[in-house]
């Protein structure tokens, strides 16, 4: 898949709450396996990894994740709930859409300089 294919899947998912709410409902609910309707945190960790590489896009480095984990869990019980894990979901979306434009941004620009070779492996942040 190229990176303008991925860009603009992740617009989509993005501007489109109907689509990303059915994705992130079927990961939710196939990761949630004891279907207590939530996921602790190194579950969340694992499915945001999964979804990562089912949509071709970097996943963010494990402490963000985590971090987020903390933010969007609203009652504080450690764990997400299918509304909550949509919070972070579309967060983690936003952020890599944001890497991805800007990576491909710098890779258009050195296209234009002759003789300059550029090797991205950033990870998308979730910041």
């Amino acid at each position: 898949m190229s990176s303008e294919h991925s860009i603009e899947q992740l617009r989509q998912l993005v501007a489109d709450s109907a689509e990303r709410h059915k994705i992130c409902d079927l990961h939710f609910n196939q990761a949630d396996s004891d279907k207590s309707g939530s996921l602790d945190g190194d579950e969340v960790i694992t499915l945001v990894d999964t979804i990562c590489k089912d949509m071709q896009i970097k996943m963010p480095p494990r402490s963000k994740v985590e971090e987020l984990v903390k933010k969007t869990d609203r009652d504080g019980n450690g764990s997400l709930s299918l509304g909550e894990f949509r919070t972070l979901f579309l967060v983690v979306l936003k952020n890599c859409l944001k890497e991805a434009e800007k990576e491909a941004e710098e890779a258009a620009s050195k296209k234009q300089e002759p003789g300059v070779i550029v090797k991205s492996e950033r990870n998308c942040s979730v910041w």
